[in-house]
């Protein structure tokens, strides 16, 4: 399949450390890409100079062939990438239905003003509720954000993005905090949607759930790529396995 998603050479610096250090890979159309490694290894910081939440020093990201690298991360919502966050933060005085939405008017109108003024329109709203009950949360469109349980504001997390009608995932540790049940069951959605022809990449420290729900994985240690394919084979490479056991520090460090 051709790449939907192509992140080349990217390189991202503070000071003296290199948190990303010339990675290079790709994600197609339908594709679940699993990002992983060990503590510090830039992950996240990797994903945000993707998402344009973060800087990126060298390379270049491009999407559907064309170059994105400065573009806001605006430009990329509208674009068709859809971002998560691994702290979930709705607007939680606002109800699930019109955090859903809000995301929807903001991907279809450029400004907050104009999207928050869109959330009681009908068109906003049926989108919103027919983008819950694909996450399985459309009993909870009434409540508050701030007063669903973890589970419900995880998957509200995934709706706000979706509602934006992306064409690529970005994916943050969705399964953190959950119990082992809410984890599979949220990473069985995410399949699905992969399966529906949505491009996913994620990062997720849950190994169990990204070998079961993964096409394939890029792994970083350090910063540096150190393999990329089939869930299965990369779990006995050995610079995987020694990444994993030599594992310490936290993201704090790079990502």
């Amino acid at each position: 399949m051709p790449a939907l998603l192509g992140a080349q050479a990217l390189a991202v610096h503070f000071g003296g450390l290199r948190a990303v250090n010339e990675v290079s890979f790709d994600v197609a159309a339908g594709e679940l890409l699993g990002l992983i490694g060990p503590n510090g290894a830039g992950k996240t910081t990797c994903l945000k100079a993707i998402s344009g939440q973060g800087p990126l020093h060298g390379g270049q990201v491009t999407f559907e062939g064309r170059r994105i690298g400065t573009l806001p991360v605006h430009r990329r919502v509208m674009l068709g990438i859809g971002i998560t966050h691994q702290i979930v933060r709705p607007l939680e005085s606002l109800t699930v239905l019109d955090n859903v939405a809000f995301a929807w008017g903001h991907r279809h109108r450029a400004s907050l003003l104009a999207a928050a003024l869109h959330v009681q329109r009908d068109e906003a709203r049926a989108a919103a509720r027919a983008v819950l009950g694909r996450l399985g949360i459309a009993e909870f469109a009434e409540r508050a954000a701030g007063e669903v349980p973890l589970g419900v504001r995880k998957r509200l997390e995934v709706a706000r993005a979706l509602a934006g009608e992306p064409r690529l995932l970005l994916l943050d540790e969705p399964l953190a905090g959950l119990n082992s049940a809410e984890a599979s069951r949220l990473a069985d959605l995410i399949r699905g949607l992969a399966d529906g022809g949505l491009a996913v990449l994620l990062i997720e420290h849950n190994l169990g759930e990204v070998m079961r729900m993964c096409d394939r994985l890029v792994v970083l240690d350090a910063g540096r790529k150190i393999a990329d394919g089939e869930p299965r084979a990369l779990m006995s490479d050995p610079a995987v396995v020694r990444a994993y056991l030599g594992e310490e520090g936290d993201d704090a460090r790079a990502g």
